[in-house]
């Protein structure tokens, strides 16, 4: 289902549409899936504490595995985004461990202490180094690997209360995102907000966006690429847009929800940030203009709640993954751009949109001006006499710094020149410089030693240049 866009609009959505490659039918209903960073594979866990690693292209298992000690149902899942690491999944059970998988081997090692309460989140940076974060229980808990391959974990601080309505409420963190070159923790609660720590000093947050829908509650959060804006799924009546820089909500994009089935379900920002893509309670998977909230189309379930839908970008294809909550059906969609210039280029022009979007005020003033100099002969006039005093103000300060620079190379010239006669002064006194050119002469007037004719005139040479004073 495609709508018209405006056409600054238009500039924010490809050409083609998602189209369903993969349909896999899945031995027991699953709790948690992630997509490999180069989108060859998808990884399944369910209530069992059973991992299955898919092959997207053909739909074939390619891994099982679990996790040793019986620590219970899978409930959160994440690939390591560093292809040279050799595949880790890093995977989060309904006892609070987390564990990290090495695929191709089928083997894990656990990862700090399990937690009161089930992995509800688990993110792993971008950059090099093996870092990780995850939300247990009441807890979210920094993993990274230190020098001599041992895993060091930090806890994040409680996050301040809103309100004394909630001071009462349970702290619950749903979802995790690492942003700024990883050294930022956004942490979205329940109740709380969304908080963002500095990761390298947990103890006071950097700043919090506070929901302003009724209720106050958080399902699950998304963050675009450019890390600009945040889409928070608020249980009662679609998506809320807000805004990292300001921490204020843009707009709202609706999506039809059953208050009878309050079940929390996952969004994710599509087309490099220009779309965003949710579940739904009535079998629909929406993928909406993150700029109008206008539908663009609907990825089909037929008859089932979607909850889980996560996205992967690489290179020339975009996937996403959706599971429904009622049969074992997942669904592979990829987007095609083409070839990867087709891609940057639709970035560049997403940030070409944004930026207009953002600065619009400043660009209407800009406007106006252009304008009223081009309409009022007056106001060309004093455009002219700004531009010749804007030119003799250059030209005063570089002929200031010039003079400046002038007076420091004479400085330093000075300098040389003394430090060259000291030089020329310790030479003459070390090597008795008076006589040296008559021995010099006797010794090569010798009739033992025959010295070419060139090599007397250089070192003559070199004695005149040390012997005049200068």
């Amino acid at each position: 289902m495609a709508t018209s866009l405006q056409p600054l609009q238009r500039l924010s959505r490809p050409a083609m549409d998602f189209q369903k490659v993969q349909e896999i039918w899945l031995p027991t209903r699953i709790s948690a899936v992630a997509i490999s960073p180069l989108g060859t594979q998808v990884a399944t866990g369910d209530m069992d504490g059973v991992i299955i690693v898919w092959a997207v292209e053909t739909g074939k298992v390619e891994q099982t595995f679990s996790q040793e000690g019986g620590q219970g149902g899978v409930t959160a899942l994440a690939w390591d985004r560093e292809p040279g690491r050799g595949g880790l999944l890093y995977a989060g059970t309904e006892f609070g461990a987390c564990y990290c998988f090495q695929v191709k081997e089928a083997e894990g090692s656990q990862i700090g202490s399990p937690k009161d309460g089930p992995v509800s989140a688990i993110e792993v940076g971008k950059l090099k180094g093996q870092l990780v974060a995850w939300a247990a229980g009441k807890s979210v808990q920094i993993g990274s690997m230190s020098e001599f391959g041992m895993w060091e974990t930090a806890q994040c601080e409680d996050p301040p209360t809103l309100a004394r309505a909630f001071e009462e409420e349970e702290v619950l963190p749903v979802g995790i995102r690492f942003i700024g070159r990883d050294e930022r923790l956004l942490v979205a609660y329940l109740h709380h907000g969304i908080v963002c720590w500095n990761r390298r000093a947990l103890g006071k947050p950097a700043w919090r966006i506070l929901p302003i829908h009724s209720g106050r509650r958080i399902g699950s959060f998304a963050v675009s690429p450019d890390e600009k804006f945040v889409a928070i799924v608020n249980l009662t009546s679609g998506v809320d847009l807000y805004s990292t820089r300001t921490r204020k909500m843009i707009r709202h994009v609706s999506i039809p929800l059953d208050s009878f089935n309050n079940v929390p379900f996952s969004a994710r920002f599509v087309w490099e940030g220009a779309a965003l893509v949710a579940g739904s309670h009535y079998g629909d998977v929406w993928v909406r203009n993150a700029s109008t909230g206008e539908p663009i189309e609907s990825l089909i379930h037929p008859g089932q709640i979607v909850q889980l839908v996560e996205q992967e970008v690489h290179r020339t294809h975009e996937i996403v993954v959706t599971v429904g909550n009622d049969n074992r059906e997942l669904y592979v969609w990829v987007y095609e751009w083409g070839n990867i210039w087709r891609r940057r280029t639709f970035i560049a022009r997403r940030r070409l949109e944004v930026f207009l979007r953002e600065n619009s005020a400043l660009m209407l003033q800009v406007l106006v001006a252009l304008v009223a100099i081009c309409l009022i002969p007056q106001s060309r006039k004093l455009l002219f006499i700004g531009y010749e005093a804007c030119l003799r103000f250059q030209r005063y300060i570089l002929e200031m710094i010039l003079g400046f620079w002038a007076a420091i190379f004479e400085q330093l010239a000075e300098a040389a020149l003394s430090k060259l006669g000291e030089a020329r002064g310790n030479v003459r006194r070390w090597l008795g410089i008076e006589d040296m050119e008559e021995r010099l002469q006797e010794f090569v007037c010798s009739p033992d030693i025959e010295i070419p004719l060139v090599w007397w005139r250089k070192c003559k040479n070199v004695l005149h240049w040390v012997r005049k004073d200068r």
